[in-house]
């Protein structure tokens, strides 16, 4: 029912589908609030992370970090894969950085030197640079596409297509249809603030899985 200017617009609209009474109609209520924030994320390790150049370092860095000795290995491999999860976040931030920023960064740059290139056809270091900057920004794009394949958990389709602004695009539906903005107490009651939805959602699980 909704494009994809609707999404980007409006992330977290939804509709609810009132009682028809005796009409054969029912009404549709528009709800257009912010987005709720349950917390910080779980941590997800992404395919696109291991094309970068200073991936393995990382890797080998946070792995030979010294861990307190145990009786048992499995805690002490368990504190390597914590080590290795810190040091993943870290680097996130700070060296990969968000994807799509540094395509259109690329792209600017790229777009840049052409320009310069039209008026110097000339310049060796322009068009040296020209193609850094043009293998620089392939590299980017697939990791985009990569990154945006295994966030919009689309399967069906292959790497390599330029499908990312397909899978942008799934992601942003993804996202909408697996928000929960409210839900209903066993006393019929809706709970729509985010401290009541967790509260609610713990006391089923509590009732499912604690005998009476």
């Amino acid at each position: 029912m909704v494009n994809e200017e609707w999404l980007s617009a409006f992330p977290s609209s939804h509709v609810n589908l009132d009682s028809p009474d005796i009409s054969d109609h029912s009404t549709i209520s528009l709800a257009i609030q912010s987005f709720p924030s349950f917390g910080l994320k779980p941590f997800k390790y992404f395919d696109t992370w291991a094309s970068h150049p200073s991936f393995l370092t990382i890797v080998v860095q946070a792995w030979e970090k010294p861990v307190t000795a145990f009786s048992s290995p499995l805690i002490a491999f368990s504190r390597k894969l914590k080590n290795v999860k810190a040091a993943f976040k870290d680097w996130n931030s700070n060296t990969f950085g968000n994807i799509s920023q540094q395509v259109l960064e690329c792209k600017d740059r790229l777009g840049s030197i052409q320009i310069r290139l039209q008026s110097d056809h000339c310049n060796g270091a322009l068009a040296d640079e020209e193609k850094a900057t043009s293998l620089e920004l392939s590299s980017l794009l697939a990791r985009e596409e990569s990154f945006q394949k295994q966030k919009s958990r689309i399967k069906r389709l292959e790497l390599g297509d330029s499908n990312s602004a397909y899978f942008h695009r799934s992601l942003k539906a993804k996202v909408n249809a697996n928000s929960i903005f409210h839900l209903t107490a066993q006393d019929g009651s809706i709970v729509s603030t985010v401290k009541g939805i967790k509260d609610l959602a713990v006391q089923h699980f509590k009732g499912l899985f604690t005998s009476s």
